[in-house]
């Protein structure tokens, strides 16, 4: 053999060895990456899920939030409930009248002669008394026409404010004291 032969032989003994470290090099930095890949994953999930349990907790605080706000206006007031007319349905009284077969919307039930039924006084709809007291638990309107269920104030004569008299004509009240008050007894003397 010759020098050539034992340079060539060095030189494959050596990259021999260098291969082996680049390959073992090779093999943990890939190792090492997978392993970050896997760490940053497993992180990323973690996250998600205390993200999406932060999101829970804020959209079950809201929804409670907002029943606790709704709770009072839920339902019809009971003592309301119980003031409402009752009456027996007269079937043959009401064709004579010219209205139709009543149907209770709630049950989707027509209602039969000599059937306990409610009326709401606002919309003159008619319904089981069971079935609207059911609904006004929960309700506050007419089922069928949304008008809402508690009764309103009607005064007993329209005529009754028109011949009340303010005491001091608003333009006499907005300005300042001795302006205006020769015009307030002028136009007095004028109406008299």
């Amino acid at each position: 053999m010759s020098s050539n032969d034992d340079n060539y032989n060095y030189r494959i003994g050596n990259n021999g060895n260098d291969n082996g470290k680049i390959i073992l090099a090779a093999v943990l930095s890939l190792f090492a990456i997978v392993m970050s890949f896997i760490i940053l994953q497993i992180y990323y999930r973690y996250l998600l899920r205390q993200q999406a349990s932060l999101d829970r907790r804020t959209t079950q605080e809201a929804l409670d939030e907002i029943h606790s706000i709704e709770s009072p206006m839920a339902g019809f007031d009971p003592l309301a409930m119980a003031s409402l007319p009752k009456f027996i349905y007269n079937a043959s009284a009401q064709l004579d009248h010219g209205e139709e077969v009543t149907e209770c919307s709630v049950c989707l039930s027509t209602i039969v002669e000599e059937t306990m039924v409610k009326l709401l006084p606002n919309c003159t709809h008619r319904f089981h008394v069971e079935c609207i007291d059911m609904w006004l638990s929960s309700n506050t309107t007419c089922p069928i026409c949304r008008t809402l269920a508690e009764p309103r104030v009607r005064p007993a004569d329209s005529n009754l404010c028109s011949g009340v008299q303010p005491i001091v004509s608003p333009l006499e009240d907005s300005m300042p004291h001795g302006i205006g008050t020769r015009s307030s007894s002028f136009q007095r003397m004028l109406s008299r």
